[in-house]
């Protein structure tokens, strides 16, 4: 897929290269508001595909709405969050989306993403607001803000920590990558053909 990609193969990339992530963007408010009211309710995402002992250590530090995951929007999603939902919807090239919460202190260990069809896309909604809660890809580190979007590639290594005493909430895709026509062929075929074996419910 490097060759293919239409980007270049970079750590981070801005937001406003995507029409979806620039829409998602717009969006924040909405976002924010059904998260903030619903994210007591979510469950830890330690243990799920992807998530495993070695990426989170400890439980209940790091927890998730399944908004969908190559699949279509989740139903538990949709009675908490329907305007989020509905906006995800409209959107055919985002494929995985969920409301992601870290607690004060938490750490996600050191990983690799298996895939690098897709770009992820973090929107801050309600975040400690400081560079003490972080991402690092490849090294470079980043800090969330309210209302502000990145794209990263997590086929790099990259890890998280909150080192606040504040619950960073964000919204989390994954959209598809621009890619050259072959590209786009191949990247489609994995995507419908393998995408749902990695689907899950809240």
């Amino acid at each position: 897929f490097s060759q293919m990609s239409l980007i270049g193969n970079e750590p981070f990339y801005n937001a406003d290269i995507l029409k979806e992530s620039k829409i998602l963007t717009n969006n924040w408010r909405t976002f924010r508001n059904e998260a903030l009211n619903s994210f007591n309710t979510f469950k830890d995402i330690k243990g799920d595909l992807f998530f495993s002992d070695n990426i989170i250590k400890k439980s209940n530090t790091w927890k998730k709405l399944y908004i969908k995951w190559h699949s279509d929007v989740d139903k538990i999603a949709l009675e908490k969050c329907p305007k989020s939902c509905k906006i995800i919807n409209s959107l055919p090239n985002v494929k995985v989306a969920m409301f992601s919460v870290l607690k004060p202190g938490a750490r996600i260990e050191p990983h690799r993403g298996p895939f690098k069809g897709c770009l992820r896309f973090h929107l801050g909604l309600s975040t400690p607001n400081s560079d003490d809660c972080f991402i690092k890809v490849n090294n470079i580190k980043y800090s969330w803000r309210d209302g502000k979007g990145i794209l990263l590639d997590d086929t790099y290594e990259h890890w998280v920590e909150n080192n606040t005493d504040k619950t960073r909430i964000i919204l989390f895709c994954d959209i598809v990558r621009p890619m050259s026509n072959v590209g786009n062929s191949i990247n489609n075929f994995v995507i419908n053909n393998f995408g749902h074996i990695t689907s899950r419910e809240n």
